[in-house]
């Protein structure tokens, strides 16, 4: 049976990792939506096998740093060794989950959540760990699933909505400073946190 589930992963991380992805979900066109990252802190929350990290590291650049962190020791596997094999040493990889409490992971000056939020079981203590994690001038990013049908994704019933989304980050104590409407299957809604 783990040998089954072990072999899924990998079929499901490859899709991921596809060429393909790039032309409905481009990496470096999402990150540049937080604007410059050159030499600043970025954790990925729910990094899978790294489809973002090593952009990321690239954008940040040697004197920045990228963080990520999954529940699935494969994915934090696969993301090493790509991470490694384009000889990147500004990073760090953590078997975490997303709603253990608290993080200590220390703080960033932007957070990722790609393709999760619609998956995390109580995405408010995500979301304290996120503010937690953020610098008070720091950015997180959304980027999920329109709730439409497509041919691939998650399943419409699980989805977020656009609206859903940003009624959770406002209760969450953030607010939305920009977004980005051009992607096909996803939305993509950049936050700050209220500082009070």
């Amino acid at each position: 049976m783990k040998d089954s589930h072990h072999s899924d992963l990998i079929e499901f991380y490859k899709i991921l990792l596809s060429d393909e992805r790039k032309k409905w979900q481009n990496p470096q066109l999402i990150l540049r939506q937080f604007g410059d990252l050159k030499g600043k802190r970025l954790l990925e929350v729910a990094c899978g096998p790294g489809y973002f990290l090593s952009h990321a590291a690239t954008l940040v650049g040697p004197q920045g740093f990228v963080l990520g962190i999954d529940s699935q020791p494969l994915a934090i596997e696969i993301s090493r060794e790509r991470l490694e094999a384009v000889g990147f040493s500004n990073y760090r990889l953590v078997i975490k989950d997303a709603m253990e409490t608290p993080w200590h992971l220390g703080t960033f000056d932007f957070i990722l959540i790609a393709n999760a939020l619609h998956d995390f079981g109580d995405a408010n203590i995500v979301l304290r760990n996120v503010s937690e994690s953020l610098e008070p001038d720091g950015k997180v990013m959304i980027v999920d699933w329109k709730k439409t049908h497509t041919k691939f994704g998650p399943p419409v019933e699980k989805r977020l909505s656009k609206k859903q989304a940003e009624a959770i980050m406002l209760q969450a104590g953030f607010s939305k400073t920009s977004s980005y409407e051009r992607l096909p299957y996803h939305y993509l809604l950049v936050w700050k946190k209220n500082i009070r």
